[in-house]
């Protein structure tokens, strides 16, 4: 075989059998009166130095080469000592005769003692047929964007869509929210469809899980613990409250797991009863929230789109140097910290975890997600993704949010090696 191989193993007894097999050739040409006793079999196999004292017998080599098994154990997601226990157990199998490669029944008796042997060491792993038989995963991290991606347009999680998390799961991949919902609005979200339970196995955002929150301004390490966060400059903070006051959008103030605004408004309501985010605390005048909890980020909330585009002409030369702005949907516009984004907040979560941006993965739909595809190798944009967010994308589904859009991504760009 001319390509790089992961165990090889050299068998002893095969090597005395091979003798044994020419000197019985040679034994057929010299004619009768040369056979031989147990007792010659055994002087062979010492002489062939299978045979070692004490009765004990020598079955062989195994060979590991330690590149491809810390390769290995990156794409399965164990560690590198895992694996040369798998490739031992599977070369010894060997040596002892089992071989995969004569057919299914010679593979399913070999897979089943590997798991045999295995577990019974203790060792946390089913054997090496096992998993050259499982789907490989691309990446070591997906990253899931919400509204417009894995949310459909009734904000529900299809039974496709947690299928397909389940088995990405399953294969070792660590599925991770990036969304710009706050965390209490992305649980709420999921809650509705059984994926935010911390006791459900497909729980996939709660108070100990990693996820990117509020686009990138509130980032959970591996055990739900902050590790990134940013605030909004009170200057950028008082100004975006005076382009609401004048402009008559309504505005929401985010603050951790909390939001708040100055009076009510339906608008804001909306919020909470349509895109599950905490619902709005009123405040009566502006300054109680310039004098409160330090704010993250701002979100006008238009009535029409056309509205919107009026607000974002004032924004834009408003915020030039102070902040960032993100239209995430057509009557939305956030004002975030300068330079902060989704895909900051993804790059500073890969660093917590210690995954390199090449074995990260992101799937969303939206203008927010730009910078998320930037900082991952394995960009995927839905079909209903924006203009920007398709152009940004290393790929394009044919399907929709609608149209279970996550799960085509999931086995068509995921958990396959195509």
């Amino acid at each position: 075989m001319d390509a790089p191989t992961d165990v090889l193993s050299f068998s002893q007894l095969d090597a005395a059998e091979y003798e044994e097999e020419e000197e019985e050739e040679e034994e057929e040409e010299a004619g009768p009166g040369s056979e031989e006793g147990p007792q010659d079999d055994l002087a062979r196999l010492q002489q062939a130095g299978v045979l070692l004292p004490g009765g004990h017998l020598l079955l062989g080599d195994v060979v590991l080469s330690a590149p491809r098994a810390a390769a290995q154990a990156a794409e399965r997601g164990h560690s590198l000592r895992d694996e040369l226990r798998i490739l031992l157990t599977h070369g010894l199998l060997h040596l002892l005769g089992y071989d995969h490669e004569l057919g299914p029944a010679a593979a399913a008796a070999m897979g089943a003692e590997e798991r045999r042997v295995l577990r019974a060491l203790g060792w946390a792993s089913d054997g090496l047929i096992a998993a050259a038989a499982a789907p490989r995963r691309r990446a070591d991290v997906l990253f899931l964007d919400l509204d417009g991606t894995l949310l459909c347009s009734q904000g529900r999680v299809s039974a496709a869509n947690a299928a397909a998390i389940s088995a990405a799961q399953a294969a070792g991949v660590r599925v991770i929210v990036a969304t710009g919902k706050a965390r209490p609005g992305a649980m709420a979200a999921l809650a509705a469809s059984g994926l935010a339970d911390p006791a459900a196995p497909l729980a996939l955002v709660g108070l100990h899980t990693p996820g990117v929150f509020l686009q990138g301004l509130a980032v959970y390490g591996a055990d739900g613990v902050l590790v990134a966060s940013q605030r909004l400059p009170p200057p950028v903070l008082a100004a975006g409250l005076q382009l609401s006051a004048a402009s008559g959008v309504a505005v929401a103030a985010f603050s951790g797991d909390a939001c708040f605004s100055v009076g009510r408004s339906a608008r804001l309501e909306e919020l909470h009863t349509r895109f599950y985010e905490p619902l709005c605390e009123p405040r009566a005048r502006a300054e109680e929230l310039l004098a409160g909890p330090p704010v993250q980020k701002l979100l006008f909330y238009a009535d029409t789109a056309a509205q919107m585009d009026a607000l974002v002409t004032q924004a834009t030369p408003l915020f030039l140097d102070s902040a960032a702005l993100v239209r995430s949907a057509p009557d939305m516009l956030e004002v975030l910290p300068p330079l902060a984004s989704k895909g900051a907040g993804v790059r500073r979560l890969l660093e917590a975890l210690g995954v390199s941006p090449g074995r990260a993965m992101a799937v969303g739909d939206g203008n927010n997600d730009v910078e998320m595809f930037a900082e991952v190798t394995l960009a995927v944009a839905v079909a209903n993704a924006t203009p920007r967010a398709r152009a940004a994308a290393a790929h394009v589904l044919p399907v929709s949010n609608d149209e279970d859009a996550v799960a085509e991504a999931i086995y068509t760009h995921l958990l396959s090696d195509s």
